[in-house]
Protein backbone atom coordinates (compact mmCIF):
# COMPACT_ATOMS: atom_id res chain seq x y z
CA UNK A 1 0.00 0.00 0.00
CA UNK A 2 1.29 3.48 -0.83
CA UNK A 3 3.25 4.77 2.16
CA UNK A 4 1.61 8.07 1.08
CA UNK A 5 -1.84 7.02 2.49
CA UNK A 6 -0.25 6.57 5.79
CA UNK A 7 1.46 10.04 6.04
CA UNK A 8 -1.37 11.75 4.59
CA UNK A 9 -4.16 9.70 7.40
CA UNK A 10 -1.91 10.80 10.03
CA UNK A 11 -2.54 14.64 9.22
CA UNK A 12 -6.39 14.45 7.93
CA UNK A 13 -9.62 12.50 9.32
CA UNK A 14 -9.93 11.30 5.87
CA UNK A 15 -8.49 11.91 2.54
CA UNK A 16 -8.74 10.11 -1.03
CA UNK A 17 -5.92 8.43 -3.02
CA UNK A 18 -5.67 7.96 -6.48
CA UNK A 19 -5.45 4.07 -6.39
CA UNK A 20 -8.16 1.74 -5.49
CA UNK A 21 -8.19 -0.49 -2.31
CA UNK A 22 -10.34 -1.49 0.48
CA UNK A 23 -9.94 -2.92 4.11
CA UNK A 24 -7.99 -2.57 7.46
CA UNK A 25 -4.45 -2.27 8.45
CA UNK A 26 -3.63 -1.20 11.82
CA UNK A 27 -5.80 1.99 12.68
CA UNK A 28 -6.19 2.79 9.47
CA UNK A 29 -9.05 2.36 6.79
CA UNK A 30 -9.02 2.25 3.26
CA UNK A 31 -12.65 2.12 1.39
CA UNK A 32 -13.44 2.63 -2.37
CA UNK A 33 -15.43 5.93 -3.69
CA UNK A 34 -15.51 7.27 -7.46
CA UNK A 35 -12.48 9.00 -7.16
CA UNK A 36 -10.02 6.55 -5.88
CA UNK A 37 -9.60 5.11 -2.23
CA UNK A 38 -10.83 7.26 0.92
CA UNK A 39 -8.28 6.72 3.65
CA UNK A 40 -9.14 7.27 7.24
CA UNK A 41 -8.09 6.81 10.53
CA UNK A 42 -9.92 3.55 12.57
CA UNK A 43 -12.65 5.00 15.24
CA UNK A 44 -14.60 2.85 17.47
CA UNK A 45 -17.62 4.62 17.86
CA UNK A 46 -18.83 5.10 21.51
CA UNK A 47 -22.10 3.32 22.60
CA UNK A 48 -22.91 3.77 26.43
CA UNK A 49 -26.26 1.79 27.04
CA UNK A 50 -27.22 4.07 29.65
CA UNK A 51 -31.00 3.60 30.98
CA UNK A 52 -32.29 6.76 29.11
CA UNK A 53 -30.07 5.55 26.05
CA UNK A 54 -31.75 2.14 26.28
CA UNK A 55 -35.23 3.91 26.85
CA UNK A 56 -34.85 6.12 23.76
CA UNK A 57 -33.94 3.01 21.27
CA UNK A 58 -36.92 0.82 22.29
CA UNK A 59 -39.46 4.15 21.82
CA UNK A 60 -37.22 4.78 18.10
CA UNK A 61 -37.98 0.82 17.36
CA UNK A 62 -41.35 0.87 18.50
CA UNK A 63 -42.26 4.02 16.60
CA UNK A 64 -40.54 2.43 12.85
CA UNK A 65 -42.29 -0.63 13.62
CA UNK A 66 -45.87 1.31 13.61
CA UNK A 67 -44.95 3.81 10.84
CA UNK A 68 -43.80 0.56 8.74
CA UNK A 69 -47.95 -0.83 9.54
CA UNK A 70 -49.49 2.74 8.49
CA UNK A 71 -51.57 2.63 5.48
CA UNK A 72 -50.64 4.51 2.88
CA UNK A 73 -53.05 7.03 3.50
CA UNK A 74 -52.12 8.11 6.62
CA UNK A 75 -48.83 8.10 5.74
CA UNK A 76 -49.61 10.97 3.29
CA UNK A 77 -50.88 12.86 6.06
CA UNK A 78 -47.66 12.99 7.86
CA UNK A 79 -46.10 14.11 4.82
CA UNK A 80 -48.57 17.47 5.05
CA UNK A 81 -47.73 17.63 8.37
CA UNK A 82 -43.79 17.60 7.90
CA UNK A 83 -43.89 20.15 5.29
CA UNK A 84 -45.39 22.56 8.21
CA UNK A 85 -42.24 21.75 10.30
CA UNK A 86 -39.26 24.27 10.33
CA UNK A 87 -36.85 21.94 10.65
CA UNK A 88 -37.50 20.43 7.15
CA UNK A 89 -38.21 16.30 8.47
CA UNK A 90 -38.95 13.96 6.49
CA UNK A 91 -42.56 12.33 6.84
CA UNK A 92 -41.09 9.39 8.85
CA UNK A 93 -39.27 11.62 11.11
CA UNK A 94 -42.29 13.97 11.90
CA UNK A 95 -43.82 10.44 12.82
CA UNK A 96 -41.64 9.38 14.74
CA UNK A 97 -41.08 12.54 16.86
CA UNK A 98 -44.67 12.60 17.42
CA UNK A 99 -44.71 8.96 18.13
CA UNK A 100 -42.29 9.05 20.85
CA UNK A 101 -44.05 12.13 22.32
CA UNK A 102 -46.86 10.33 22.63
CA UNK A 103 -45.09 7.51 24.68
CA UNK A 104 -43.65 9.75 26.87
CA UNK A 105 -46.52 11.48 28.30
CA UNK A 106 -48.62 8.20 28.12
CA UNK A 107 -50.93 9.57 25.04
CA UNK A 108 -52.78 6.99 22.32
CA UNK A 109 -50.05 5.83 20.11
CA UNK A 110 -50.90 8.28 16.48
CA UNK A 111 -51.84 7.16 13.31
CA UNK A 112 -52.90 9.96 10.89
CA UNK A 113 -51.04 13.84 11.49
CA UNK A 114 -52.73 16.13 13.32
CA UNK A 115 -54.09 18.70 11.25
CA UNK A 116 -52.45 21.84 12.83
CA UNK A 117 -51.24 22.54 16.02
CA UNK A 118 -51.15 25.67 18.10
CA UNK A 119 -48.42 24.90 20.90
CA UNK A 120 -49.43 27.53 24.15
CA UNK A 121 -46.59 29.72 25.06
CA UNK A 122 -44.68 28.93 28.31
CA UNK A 123 -42.83 31.53 30.36
CA UNK A 124 -40.55 30.53 32.73
CA UNK A 125 -39.79 33.29 35.53
CA UNK A 126 -38.49 31.56 38.55
CA UNK A 127 -36.93 28.15 40.16
CA UNK A 128 -36.27 27.59 43.94
CA UNK A 129 -34.21 25.17 45.11
CA UNK A 130 -34.40 24.11 48.80
CA UNK A 131 -33.51 20.73 50.12
CA UNK A 132 -33.63 20.10 54.20
CA UNK A 133 -32.35 18.00 56.68
CA UNK A 134 -34.33 14.86 55.65
CA UNK A 135 -33.12 14.99 52.12
CA UNK A 136 -36.61 16.20 50.84
CA UNK A 137 -35.97 18.45 48.07
CA UNK A 138 -37.99 21.05 46.43
CA UNK A 139 -38.39 22.36 42.78
CA UNK A 140 -40.23 25.57 43.47
CA UNK A 141 -40.87 26.52 39.73
CA UNK A 142 -42.92 29.56 38.38
CA UNK A 143 -44.71 28.71 35.21
CA UNK A 144 -46.94 30.49 33.17
CA UNK A 145 -49.16 29.64 30.05
CA UNK A 146 -51.01 31.29 27.86
CA UNK A 147 -53.73 28.77 27.73
CA UNK A 148 -53.25 25.39 28.96
CA UNK A 149 -51.43 22.94 26.85
CA UNK A 150 -52.28 19.30 27.06
CA UNK A 151 -49.07 18.05 28.23
CA UNK A 152 -46.12 19.15 30.24
CA UNK A 153 -42.20 17.69 29.83
CA UNK A 154 -39.97 18.50 32.68
CA UNK A 155 -36.54 17.60 32.07
CA UNK A 156 -33.26 18.16 34.34
CA UNK A 157 -29.48 18.13 34.07
CA UNK A 158 -28.83 16.21 37.45
CA UNK A 159 -26.44 18.43 39.79
CA UNK A 160 -24.10 20.88 38.54
CA UNK A 161 -21.45 23.18 39.74
CA UNK A 162 -22.75 26.48 41.35
CA UNK A 163 -20.73 28.03 38.81
CA UNK A 164 -21.81 26.20 35.67
CA UNK A 165 -23.82 29.22 33.33
CA UNK A 166 -24.09 27.48 30.22
CA UNK A 167 -27.42 25.31 29.69
CA UNK A 168 -26.19 21.32 29.67
CA UNK A 169 -27.82 18.83 27.65
CA UNK A 170 -31.38 18.11 29.84
CA UNK A 171 -32.00 14.86 28.51
CA UNK A 172 -33.42 12.86 32.05
CA UNK A 173 -37.20 12.89 31.98
CA UNK A 174 -38.06 14.18 35.37
CA UNK A 175 -42.00 14.02 35.16
CA UNK A 176 -44.90 14.69 33.01
CA UNK A 177 -48.00 16.70 33.78
CA UNK A 178 -51.37 17.45 32.58
CA UNK A 179 -52.87 20.77 31.70
CA UNK A 180 -51.48 21.93 35.40
CA UNK A 181 -47.94 22.16 36.03
CA UNK A 182 -46.32 19.93 38.63
CA UNK A 183 -45.81 20.84 41.76
CA UNK A 184 -42.81 21.73 43.77
CA UNK A 185 -42.87 18.35 45.95
CA UNK A 186 -43.51 16.22 42.73
CA UNK A 187 -40.64 17.43 41.48
CA UNK A 188 -38.35 17.61 44.09
CA UNK A 189 -39.49 13.96 44.67
CA UNK A 190 -38.59 12.91 41.05
CA UNK A 191 -35.12 15.13 41.02
CA UNK A 192 -34.14 12.57 44.39
CA UNK A 193 -35.71 9.65 42.62
CA UNK A 194 -33.18 10.52 39.67
CA UNK A 195 -29.84 11.56 41.20
CA UNK A 196 -29.76 11.36 45.22
CA UNK A 197 -30.12 13.71 47.62
CA UNK A 198 -28.78 16.88 46.24
CA UNK A 199 -26.34 19.29 48.42
CA UNK A 200 -26.42 23.11 49.00
CA UNK A 201 -24.53 24.79 47.00
CA UNK A 202 -24.97 22.23 43.93
CA UNK A 203 -26.94 23.93 40.94
CA UNK A 204 -29.75 22.45 38.74
CA UNK A 205 -31.39 23.10 35.44
CA UNK A 206 -34.82 22.36 34.42
CA UNK A 207 -36.28 22.42 31.31
CA UNK A 208 -40.07 22.46 30.29
CA UNK A 209 -41.84 21.49 26.91
CA UNK A 210 -45.84 22.02 26.17
CA UNK A 211 -47.00 19.68 24.62
CA UNK A 212 -50.22 19.88 22.39
CA UNK A 213 -51.69 16.62 19.92
CA UNK A 214 -48.17 14.84 20.84
CA UNK A 215 -45.84 17.91 19.42
CA UNK A 216 -43.57 19.39 21.93
CA UNK A 217 -43.18 23.32 21.97
CA UNK A 218 -40.15 25.50 22.50
CA UNK A 219 -38.03 24.00 25.45
CA UNK A 220 -37.82 26.65 28.17
CA UNK A 221 -35.00 25.86 30.82
CA UNK A 222 -34.29 28.20 33.93
CA UNK A 223 -31.82 27.16 36.80
CA UNK A 224 -31.30 27.42 40.42
CA UNK A 225 -28.80 26.40 43.27
CA UNK A 226 -29.91 24.73 46.11
CA UNK A 227 -30.06 26.19 49.11
CA UNK A 228 -30.71 24.33 53.05
CA UNK A 229 -34.56 24.66 53.75
CA UNK A 230 -35.20 26.71 56.93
Amino acid sequence: MPAVAHEVCQHMAQTTVPVYLTGKVGSVVYTGNRQGTAVRQLVTPKNPSTPVQTLQRQRFSAAAKAWAGLAQASKLTWKTFAATLANNLSSFNAFVKVYITALIVGDAAPTAAPSSVAIPNVSLSALTATVNGSGVASLDLTLTAATAPDFYIYRSSGPKSAGVSATPQCDVILVTAGSSPATATALGAAWVTKYGTPSAGQKTFIQVQAVEDDVEGTKQTVSAIFATAS
